[in-house]
């Protein structure tokens, strides 16, 4: 598995693990964020119980004519509203095309994860197909090593055998030759 292949399959599977935060121990911000809530609650409750909060009566708005021009009259709270509206709108808008930009970065980042995906499994195979050659290749060199013909037995026979041929033949041809 060369390095380029390494890489991509570290780097895959690192992106496919899940990152799990670590919990850490904060006992000060717990203890502050209880207060904090308890503080809101209670100021939230006291203005409540006092009315200070409470909604004018009549209507949010009214048909009005002025100068024969019928409008629209609008109480202040909820002029007030509206303005507020009105000025977030522009806010809102650019939070959504951020937004909107980060949802096209993540497609991009998941597309770019799955190609890798694909890499990764690709080499997977090769390197798997590659180890099962080998494997192939290890088992013909011990069936090749342990033929009956690489056999030390049947050489050392042989060997005896062509020794004893040579004796009997030299021993043959000595008594042959006249004179002796």
């Amino acid at each position: 598995m060369d390095t380029r292949t390494r890489r991509a399959l570290v780097a895959a599977q690192s992106a496919l693990e899940p990152r799990v935060p670590r919990p850490r121990s904060n006992s000060f911000g717990t203890v502050a964020l209880v207060l904090g809530i308890t503080l809101a609650l209670f100021l939230t409750w006291s203005t409540v119980a006092h009315g200070e909060e409470a909604q004018p009566e009549g209507p949010r708005r009214a048909t009005v004519e002025v100068n024969g021009v019928t409008g629209i009259w609008f109480r202040a709270d909820v002029a007030r509203e509206m303005l507020a509206d009105l000025t977030e709108l522009p806010l809102v808008r650019t939070r959504v095309q951020l937004l909107e930009g980060r949802l096209e970065i993540r497609d991009d980042q998941i597309s770019s994860l799955r190609s890798v995906v694909e890499l990764s499994q690709a080499a997977e195979e090769r390197a798997v197909n590659a180890l099962d050659e080998a494997v192939q290749a290890r088992r013909a060199a011990e069936d090749a090593r342990d033929a009956w013909y690489r056999s030390p037995i049947l050489w050392t026979s042989v060997g005896m055998i062509i020794a004893g041929a040579l004796v009997a033949l030299t021993a043959y041809a000595l008594s042959a030759v006249p004179g002796s």
